[in-house]
């Protein structure tokens, strides 16, 4: 308790502000913490289940139109309109067991998503490099290699409003500081000593002009 007080500020103004700025900082802390959690969730939700969709509807197309021509085409529509690098391994097995989906937001949820819509044995890899998330599904005829950009599943939105938030406490907490010093430096002035007061006394009454008389004395 003892090494507790030692931080805390020792002047009225600064005890005074620190009632004032601590229940300021916990509510905008935990305001942060709420809206960053579930608008990140929200958001990533989304995007990972239009990724799992596109992914699905490729999948679907392939199946429709299963000709090695139709096949390349499908690849190009899914390149030009989806947005997703599609290469499809033929004989090819995905292992079994398929390693476990990592711990991370956006793994979790892509996972999620393409349990719901795809249906099919998958393995996710976030680092495929150039910022590009790598799904390999498992088909029938052969294993499905998919390539989406990182923008597609991560939102920057959350990032800007952290930058933001910091930036502006940052900003608003110059001027307190810069009155809590001006605060300390007039608290820890110096008084004046007791000749000091007498002798700026003297000077002041030598300095001031002599009173005229009034009313003028009467002459004789």
């Amino acid at each position: 308790m003892m090494r507790f007080k030692q931080f805390l500020p020792r002047s009225i103004f600064g005890r005074s502000l620190l009632i004032v700025l601590i229940p300021m900082i916990i509510l905008q802390l935990v305001m942060a913490f709420v809206f960053y959690e579930r608008h990140w969730e929200t958001v990533t939700r989304r995007l990972t289940n239009a990724v799992a969709g596109d992914v699905s509807t490729l999948i679907w197309m392939m199946n429709t139109y299963n000709a090695s021509d139709d096949r390349s085409l499908v690849f190009r529509i899914g390149r030009m309109h989806l947005d997703l690098e599609a290469y499809l391994h033929p004989d090819e097995k995905l292992p079994d067991p398929l390693p476990p989906v990592g711990n991370a937001r956006v793994e979790r949820l892509l996972a999620q998503a393409l349990q719901q819509r795809v249906g099919r044995p998958f393995i996710i890899n976030t680092h495929a490099g150039d910022r590009m998330v790598l799904i390999r599904v498992g088909l029938r005829d052969g294993v499905l290699d998919v390539l989406v950009h990182e923008e597609r599943l991560i939102s920057s939105t959350t990032n800007i409003f952290v930058f933001w938030m910091v930036g502006t406490s940052i900003v608003l907490a110059l001027p307190i500081s810069c009155a809590s010093r001006s605060a300390r430096s007039a608290a820890w002035r110096p008084l004046p000593t007791a000749s000091a007061r007498a002798a700026s006394m003297s000077n002041s009454s030598r300095a001031a002009p002599a009173r005229s008389a009034w009313p003028p004395r009467p002459s004789c």
